[in-house]
């Protein structure tokens, strides 16, 4: 998991350089403006969208990875997180139930 998560942010970093240096290429051969052009806006989509792919792909592999210590560390733990107990406070009882 880990070696597949540092080739898919390397490879989304270099793209992201690429696309920056497509944009200051492209920006270079036109005039200079004080607005908005349409390049800058579809430069900044695709920026925008290889960060939200490389965020989401961080994430998932975060997440991967506390799911699978979680799980280890419930089949070493072994009955204590099958059941939970709850009290009621006004009665004091004990109440088991068993996780599924």
């Amino acid at each position: 998991m880990v070696i597949f998560l540092c080739e898919q942010v390397g490879f989304e970093v270099m793209l992201m350089l690429t696309l920056t240096a497509v944009n200051v290429g492209a920006n270079q051969n036109l005039p200079p403006v004080s607005y908005v052009k349409a390049s800058d806006i579809w430069s900044f989509t695709c920026l925008f969208m290889v960060m939200a792919v490389m965020l989401e792909s961080i994430l998932e592999s975060y997440s991967q990875s506390l799911l699978k210590a979680n799980n280890s560390l419930r089949h070493k733990a072994g009955p204590f997180w099958q059941e939970k107990a709850l009290m009621d406070k006004r009665t004091g009882k004990k109440y088991q139930i068993k996780a599924q």
